[in-house]
Formats: structure tokens, C-alpha cells, sequence
């Protein structure tokens, strides 16, 4: 479903597949954060994605994808945090790279008074 751009059918089949096998869910979190993402439910993304990177905690993939979330919703410093650990883990990983760059303009930026 999520390759057909069905993705509110992606995440009710990842909540059903992993709800009655439970194997699967380890992997639905991971899937479940990306198909949140992709449908701009940011905030819902991030506590998959944190099972996720808790479950895999070696993959770049995952804390990149992490790392992306936390940085929709506006937590810049978790983002920061998990981008390094996706390029710790994979040095050239382009998406972690990006994100750092994001994060760079936004420090770069003058403060705003109110």
C-alpha cells in the first residue's frame, strides 16, 4: 500500500499485521514512523521511531528517520542528537547529513526578539 501512495491503508495494515504477529512488530515501528512522516502526522512518527531506534538501535536508518521527526516537530537538539548517532553509525549517510545542515542554518539564524 505505502509503494501505491495508499498510506492511511499502509498504517492500518502495519497496526493489524503487527497487532496479530507479533515479529512483525519490532519492523512496523519503523515503517509506521516513515508512513507518518510521509502524511505529515509528525508528531505520531516520533514515538514509533523511538521504539524503533530502541529496538535497532544499530541501524542509521532508523535515528536518521528519528531524527528527521524530531526535527518537523521542533525539538532540535534530540534531532541533533539522533542525526549524530545516524552518521556515527554511517558516515555518509546523505538524509543525516542533510538534516545537520538544517539544523546548522537554524543556529545560524539571528534570535528573535519579541
Amino acid at each position: 500500500y505505502a509503494t501505491k501512495g495508499d498510506h492511511a491503508m499502509a498504517i492500518s495494515t502495519l497496526k493489524e499485521g503487527s497487532a496479530k504477529v507479533r515479529e512483525l512488530a519490532p519492523y512496523s515501528h519503523g515503517l509506521l514512523g516513515i508512513e507518518y512522516l510521509r502524511i505529515g502526522q509528525n508528531k505520531e512518527a516520533v514515538p514509533e521511531l523511538v521504539e524503533a531506534a530502541n529496538l535497532f538501535p544499530h541501524d542509521a536508518a532508523v535515528h536518521s528517520n528519528l531524527a528527521l521527526s524530531l526535527c518537523l516537530t521542533g525539538e532540535l537538539a534530540r534531532a541533533e542528537q539522533e542525526a549524530r548517532v545516524a552518521l556515527y553509525l554511517e558516515p555518509t549517510l546523505d538524509s543525516a547529513e542533510e538534516i545537520m545542515k538544517i539544523i546548522a542554518e537554524d543556529k545560524a539564524k539571528p534570535a528573535r526578539h519579541n
